[in-house]
């Protein structure tokens, strides 16, 4: 998909510290400078993840997940700025697979590639395009 000369959209979730501390690890975080900007680029690249959830994922039924299950960890404010395209697609699985909010998607796919780097290590992009492959 070509994300180039998009509108942007700001959008606006609350993100526990953990979280953010997870991807500040990420090596492709010093090459983007920002926490909106790594989020962007995962989500882009998850892109193809994004839609078959969308079109074969099982609906959520609107219930609620805890930003992070443990209440004493910190959360706080984080501002996307969402390519126009990325943010409809995002818009549209919400609306489709009956979920709480699109915040609640955009952590899911974050905790989603965490795992992702956890399992794989230096060798997540790899993995992660020989498993979409072969799906």
């Amino acid at each position: 998909m070509n994300w180039t000369k998009n509108k942007y959209h700001e959008f606006h979730l609350i993100m526990d510290e953990e979280m953010k501390d997870e991807i500040k690890q990420i090596k492709q975080f010093r090459e983007t400078g920002s926490i909106s900007g790594l989020i962007v680029k995962i989500l882009q690249f998850l892109y193809p993840k994004i839609e078959k959830e969308h079109y074969f994922g099982k609906e959520w039924m609107y219930r609620y997940k805890f930003v992070n299950d443990n209440l004493e960890v910190p959360r706080e404010n984080t501002h996307i700025y969402l390519p126009e395209k990325l943010y409809r697609r995002l818009k549209l699985l919400h609306q489709d697979l009956n979920t709480y909010s699109i915040a609640q998607l955009i952590r899911f796919f974050i905790q989603f590639f965490l795992d992702l780097v956890k399992l794989y290590g230096n060798n997540w992009k790899k993995n992660f395009l020989r498993t979409r492959d072969r799906a």
